[in-house]
């Protein structure tokens, strides 16, 4: 199952968030843990960016080859079923957005936390208890905050979040 966790950290720069978030993940691993990744499914979240519309990672379908009609042995049997049948991975487009955990890197997927997009953490500050299922219900997915430097779901004070403070989108899977 895929989970989305914002990871709040305390550092001096972006570098030092990202090995901040990893040295907490690291120990998970293959534990609790199969695999985690900066940003996945979950990319674009802390900024608004929409990684499924920048071309970078849109890629030429593979079950077509690009021509937008599958011809291979799936594609024919579906075309006997529907004669309007192109291609079930592009929609006979050509071309499609790559697998998330192919997506490239993000670099709003860490931030200052005090540059993340306000109605991610709006809710969190008024009331940690429900804002997950807020965020879930606001973001359709399963996502929580993690504060790393407290061990709680707490976030710092607004006051101090020019204070070092960062934000990290994590897509984990267990």
């Amino acid at each position: 199952m895929h989970k989305g966790i914002i990871l709040i950290v305390k550092a001096s720069d972006r570098d030092e968030a990202q090995s901040e978030a990893e040295d907490f993940l690291i120990p998970y691993e293959d534990q609790v843990l199969d695999w985690w990744q900066i940003g996945g499914r979950w990319t674009g979240i802390l900024d608004g960016y929409d990684p499924e519309k920048d071309p970078i990672n849109i890629e030429t379908c593979p079950q077509c080859n690009g021509t937008g009609k599958r011809d291979d042995l799936i594609g024919r049997r579906m075309k006997e079923d529907n004669p309007d049948f192109t291609c079930n991975s592009c929609k006979g487009e050509g071309k499609r957005v790559k697998w998330p955990t192919q997506w490239e890197e993000h670099k709003g997927d860490i931030l200052p936390l005090d540059k993340v997009k306000k109605n991610v953490l709006e809710e969190w500050k008024q009331n940690p208890k429900t804002a997950g299922d807020k965020l879930r219900q606001d973001f359709n997915s399963n996502c929580n905050i993690f504060n790393v430097e407290t061990d709680d779901y707490n976030l710092p004070d607004e006051k101090d979040w020019k204070d070092n403070w960062w934000a990290i989108i994590i897509d984990i899977h267990h």
